[in-house]
């Protein structure tokens, strides 16, 4: 049997779709949203979204299939983070459609800072 040419998508289409379902869950989009501005790890980003830290990891654990978000480990921690062009586009899209662009929230601020200076401590 040959190949049906009569198929109204591509592997292309089912891939798009397959990205645009990840996109569509609210806390994934807002996830996104936090972690293309800055670094976030688990503990401050649950905080922040004010959602347990098993739901953020299953949520964390469908942006990292799809291949939305980047990783890397700081000492016991894992921070997220994600440059991806196409997470990029969609959010740059939607602020043109009226989403507020998204910015480092003061509990993060307070973190980063927090972390600075224990980082400071510890190598003086």
């Amino acid at each position: 049997m040959g190949e049906d040419t009569n198929q109204p998508y591509t592997f292309e289409h089912a891939v798009a779709a397959n990205l645009l379902s990840v996109l569509a869950n609210p806390i994934r989009l807002a996830i996104l949203r936090r972690i293309t501005v800055e670094e976030w790890d688990v503990n401050a980003l649950s905080k922040d979204l004010g959602i347990s830290q098993s739901a953020l990891s299953q949520h964390l654990g469908k942006l990292r299939e799809a291949e939305l978000v980047t990783t890397r480990r700081s000492a016991q921690q894992i921070i997220y983070s994600s440059g991806s062009f196409a997470v990029l586009s969609v959010l740059a899209t939607l602020t043109e459609l009226g989403l507020e662009p998204c910015k480092p929230s003061m509990d993060a601020r307070r973190e980063v800072a927090g972390r600075a200076r224990k980082t400071r401590v510890a190598v003086s």
